[in-house]
């Protein structure tokens, strides 16, 4: 990643639905590499705890140097 987009999204939230999983995880993942805060989101406490043992949200924030928090929910 080139400097220029490196920590283009620094300071900012994003919070990506259904992105415990498939296309959402990896736009969760790509603006964590760009700087952002991100919410990983399931609509169930199980979806979620599923990305939690498959990828642990500590590998995926240290990899990022970013904020990852799991959230589940209705939206």
């Amino acid at each position: 990643m080139s400097d220029q987009t490196a920590g283009r999204l620094a300071g900012r939230v994003a919070w990506v639905t259904g992105s415990s999983r498939g296309i959402g995880r990896v736009v969760a993942d790509h603006l964590a590499s760009l700087g952002a805060k991100v919410a990983i989101h399931g609509t169930t406490p199980t979806s979620t705890r599923a990305f939690n043992e498959a990828e642990s949200l500590d590998a995926v924030a240290a990899a990022h140097n970013a904020d990852v928090l799991p959230v589940h929910g209705d939206l």
